[in-house]
């Protein structure tokens, strides 16, 4: 076993992870670990060989030395070879030790010295630290005083700022409620113009529906008709046939009489050979004569049942194409009813459009900026001429706007998007340029973060939003009489602003001279 004494260094020295109280010897052991500072990278394990590892090995050898007094000389010789080997392995594993407890040694004062440089260092980072937190906490305090007396100082504007926006609000709820009774209006009447045309439309389909059931009525009756008429003319027909059949038989049969009497008269040789032939001659011819008139007159009788029949068979047809016209008649008098009827229901809609344009250009026209709130153009209220020193976003209002715009044309709504982009060029263009890196580190509003970024404490202050005049003098705020041109005398214009489209004073956009 040995003794280890742990060294006056901050680190400290760890026996299987129990610190070494200073100037206090510790036992170590066979296979006990050894760790030299906080980190791990110094550890190392003791192993002590088992030839020497004890006292009482020594006082074992020391005794046998006497023993071996008495033993032969060839055993006291090998016993001494034996000793001496014992000894000189001895004294190298002393050397060993030696060694490594030097380079141990070594490595244990780099350790401190490191570990005083890391110390000396993290007490340098402290103190730099604490400086800069201190020089943060005083200009977070300078600031904050500057803001305080800001705040204080801003405290009447913010009241007439929020009478103003008061007033606001309460305009805006008078316009919006007027033009929600004109809208209500104006679908009133577009409404009704809708009912009128559809019981106009219900009006003609009734009529349609009658004049469709009277002519398909007479239809029905016309075709009953054609099949009596039909039905007569053959009957007529065949009755004709029949009798003509019947007479042209009864000729036959009168013919065949005669004949058979004169050939019994001529058999019998009471008349003369040629007045018999004469005889049957005339009776032949007789008999073809009539019998020629009686196809004449069934072929005169035939023709006209046909005429008759095609007679019958125009009128009907006269009488299709006379319900065909009327049908189309009809439907292209509904066609036109419906057409008007769309005509009307766009037309309506449109004047709504117009009517609710001519409100927004006439009354909803800032006179600030002479367009629908879209930007400021000067400094300074026209109605008091006092300058702005905040401005305040209203949600309402720009959703109000919004969906009214959603209503207009889609030439309204190109026009105001060109404009729109145009004065964002403008804007651009005239933009000025940015602050530099000192004039952006002197801004309160960023030393303000960046003291509450350094320290715990918090500060929530709503800054208004100052606008510098770019000129005092009284011509940025009025315009030249020169510049005054009045417009369409139609068209109503409230005596203040100047047209967006031209530029000049005198008129509003709706009645522009140029447009």
């Amino acid at each position: 076993m040995l003794s280890a004494m742990a060294e006056p260094s901050s680190s400290g020295t760890f026996v299987n992870g129990k610190r070494l109280e200073k100037n206090v010897e510790c036992v170590l052991r066979n296979g006990e670990e050894v760790r030299l500072g906080q980190t791990e990278l110094f550890t190392y394990v003791f192993h002590l060989e088992n030839g020497d590892n004890s006292i009482n090995a020594k006082r074992k050898k020391s005794g046998s030395e006497e023993e071996n007094l008495n033993l032969p000389d060839n055993i006291c010789e090998e016993l001494w070879v034996n000793e001496e080997g014992k000894l000189k392995k001895k004294e190298i594993l002393e050397n060993h030790f030696n060694s490594q407890m030097t380079e141990l040694s070594g490595r244990i004062k780099q350790t401190q010295i490191e570990q005083t440089q890391m110390q000396s260092e993290r007490l340098r980072l402290e103190h730099t630290l604490d400086d800069k937190i201190r020089e943060l906490e005083e200009r977070f305090a300078s600031e904050r005083e500057v803001l305080t007396n800001r705040i204080v100082e801003g405290d009447a504007h913010q009241w007439q700022l929020q009478e103003e926006k008061e007033t606001l609000e309460l305009r805006l709820n008078e316009e919006k409620a007027q033009l929600t009774r004109q809208m209500e209006m104006q679908v009133n009447e577009l409404n009704s113009k809708i009912l009128e045309s559809y019981q106009k439309e219900l009006e003609l389909k009734a009529k349609n529906q009658e004049l469709q059931a009277m002519l398909e009525k007479e239809r029905i009756m016309y075709e009953k008709r054609l099949v009596e008429e039909k039905n007569m003319l053959e009957d007529c027909r065949n009755r004709s046939e029949a009798l003509l059949k019947g007479s042209i038989k009864e000729l036959e049969q009168r013919y065949n009489e005669d004949i058979a009497k004169l050939q019994n008269d001529l058999d019998s040789g009471s008349l003369e050979q040629e007045k018999m032939i004469k005889t049957m001659e005339l009776l032949e011819q007789k008999y073809l004569d009539e019998k020629k008139k009686s196809e004449q007159q069934l072929l005169m009788e035939k023709k006209s049942y046909e005429e008759k029949f095609q007679a019958l068979q125009n009128l009907v047809i006269e009488k299709e194409k006379v319900v065909e016209v009327t049908n189309q008649k009809l439907k292209e008098e509904e066609d036109k009813l419906k057409n008007e009827a769309n005509i009307s229901c766009i037309k309506a809609k449109q004047d709504l459009i117009n009517n609710f344009e001519d409100v927004i250009e006439s009354e909803l026209q800032c006179s600030i900026c002479n367009e629908l709130f879209v930007n400021e153009k000067k400094n300074d209220c026209p109605v008091c001429r006092s300058k702005i020193v905040s401005q305040t976003r209203m949600l309402v209002l720009d959703s109000l706007i919004d969906r009214m715009l959603d209503k207009l044309s889609d030439d309204l709504k190109h026009r105001r998007q060109e404009v729109v982009e145009e004065r964002k060029v403008k804007e651009l263009l005239s933009a000025k340029p940015k602050p530099s890196s000192s004039e952006s580190r002197s801004n309160p509003r960023e030393r303000r973060h960046a003291s509450s970024r350094g320290t715990n404490s918090r500060v929530e202050v709503i800054e208004p939003i100052v606008l510098s005049s770019e000129s005092e003098s009284d011509e940025d705020t009025l315009d030249s009489d020169a510049s005054s041109v009045e417009g369409d005398p139609n068209v109503y214009y409230g005596g203040y602003g100047h047209c967006y489209r031209c530029g000049r004073r005198g008129h509003w956009a709706q009645g522009c001279p140029d447009y």
